[in-house]
């Protein structure tokens, strides 16, 4: 895939003209797709769900990977999956954060049900909004002072992250 940056300069019918910033770049027929560009969460976001998990890890005497999964199964995102058993082993070393949740039986073959939880770094913004205010919550709960709670908001709501509570 070819990446030309550009700008709009006229647009008929839903055919645009582009002219490229690089003017090496010779445009000749492009198929050309068009994204919203949305808001990325920095890697701020990621550093403040690890301080409120240390935190958390130190209040439990936990380390902060044990806290992670915890948190990963209460707030975080998941699917399903069903493997053979024999394939349990092999399919279990491949993931690093699941629980498996029992035997089924689909058209007469048995098979294990797998809870799979996607890490937190793939997340969507609403998907990790909701994540870290499980984070924020257990927090609390545990009577953990967040210092200056509008600023954790405040950036928050610089990663435009929809439907956190506050």
């Amino acid at each position: 895939m070819k990446k030309i940056l550009g700008k709009i300069i006229s647009e008929n019918n839903g055919v645009y003209e582009i002219e490229p910033e690089n003017p090496i770049d010779k445009i000749d027929e492009y198929e050309v797709f068009f994204v919203k560009k949305s808001k990325k969460r920095g890697l701020d976001a990621n550093a403040l769900s690890w301080t409120l998990i240390d935190r958390l890890a130190k209040e439990m005497k936990s380390s902060r990977d044990e806290i992670y999964d915890l948190m990963l199964t209460r707030y975080g995102v998941a699917t399903y999956m069903i493997v053979k058993p024999s394939y349990l082993k092999k399919i279990t070393d491949m993931l690093e954060h699941y629980r498996i949740l029992g035997e089924v039986e689909i058209n007469g073959h048995k098979g294990i049900q797998i809870q799979v939880f996607i890490g937190s770094s793939y997340y969507n913004s609403e998907e990790f909004a909701s994540y870290l205010n499980g984070i924020i919550s257990e927090c609390e709960n545990l009577g953990l002072v967040i210092e200056d709670k509008d600023v954790f908001y405040d950036s928050i709501a610089r990663w435009d992250l929809p439907n956190v509570d506050k």
